[in-house]
């Protein structure tokens, strides 16, 4: 099956430097709030308490937050709807430094004075608790620098491995391609206001697993291109190897955007985040194949083969 016909030849080349204008805005944008705004950590990477309830009548969200505003001794709860089909499940997070009156034992105090909250303002027989998550600071801090560390060693990983599979004029590109959908798509959740966790972090990790097989195989087609169509020059050769491998790239996007998309509707809230990230990171990861990773190497390719052919003239 080809969405496009084999002899398709669509100037996307010719459209590199609008492509580099636009991804460098989305860049800009997304580190901007990335350290203007910052990301809102979960308590995985904050540290807190988290206690997952289950009410047997709903009160509703909204009676749940106005009840919590009323307990003594702790500040900045947020309250969200885990959604279980049949049941009246909710979400109670308490994130980073709790106010408390035990600073040793303050995450087990937070999470029994929610639960006995509940149960004396919606009848004990009503609420039920389900699990509670504890994170301290510390622990958090130090899932978030790993989380940040897993990130960085597979750029370099990926960086290394195309080095050495094809050509190191390749490596940089994919790189740079990998780096641009990774700092886009958690722009993109940061200024959703989404939750960061260690789920939203093996998102990332997989949107850079994605996104480097797209460009490894217009790579590979590249590089036999080199042979196949040595007497086009470089621009026509890489920009007839993109449209060469368009079909592929656009129906492994889709198939696999259908089932992200379902896991977005009806994953409930354990994946939703994972999901939503990885519907922005397959949408930028084709984008950046195409426009970013191709386009760089043609760069590379000709700042290589001026300082070459200088160097032979001396």
């Amino acid at each position: 099956m080809e969405f496009f016909k084999p002899d398709i030849n669509i100037n996307f080349i010719g459209r590199r430097y609008i492509a580099f204008a636009v991804s460098a805005a989305l860049v800009a944008a997304g580190l901007l709030l990335f350290f203007v705004k910052g990301p809102n950590y979960g308590i995985d990477f904050a540290g807190g308490v988290e206690v997952r309830v289950d009410f047997k009548q709903d009160p509703g969200i909204g009676e749940i937050r106005k009840s919590l505003k009323q307990l003594e001794g702790v500040s900045g709860l947020e309250v969200q709807r885990f959604i279980i089909p049949g049941r009246h499940v909710y979400t109670i997070k308490a994130k980073g430094e709790i106010e408390t009156t035990e600073l040793k034992e303050r995450l087990e105090d937070v999470a029994s004075r929610i639960f006995h909250h509940l149960q004396n303002r919606f009848g004990k027989d009503n609420v039920s608790i389900i699990s509670t998550d504890l994170v301290g600071p510390r622990v958090g801090a130090e899932l978030r620098k790993k989380g940040l560390l897993a990130i960085v060693f597979a750029l370099i990983g990926i960086l290394i491995y195309i080095g050495y599979r094809f050509d190191y004029k390749f490596a940089p590109g994919a790189v740079i391609a990998l780096a641009h959908d990774v700092v886009i798509t958690t722009g993109f959740l940061i200024a959703l206001n989404r939750e960061f966790s260690l789920t939203v972090i093996a998102a990332l990790l997989t949107i850079a697993g994605y996104s480097i097989n797209d460009t490894i195989v217009v790579f590979d087609r590249i590089r036999e291109g080199r042979t196949k169509y040595a007497k086009l020059k470089l621009e026509e050769r890489v920009n007839k190897s993109i449209n060469e491998t368009l079909s592929r790239t656009i129906l492994t996007s889709l198939t696999t955007l259908i089932v992200v998309v379902a896991l977005l509707l009806f994953g409930g809230e354990i994946l939703r985040d994972f999901a939503l990230a990885m519907v922005a990171g397959i949408v930028v990861g084709t984008y950046s194949s195409i426009f970013v990773a191709s386009p760089i190497y043609i760069e590379l390719e000709r700042k290589f083969a001026t300082r070459t052919r200088k160097y032979r003239r001396r």
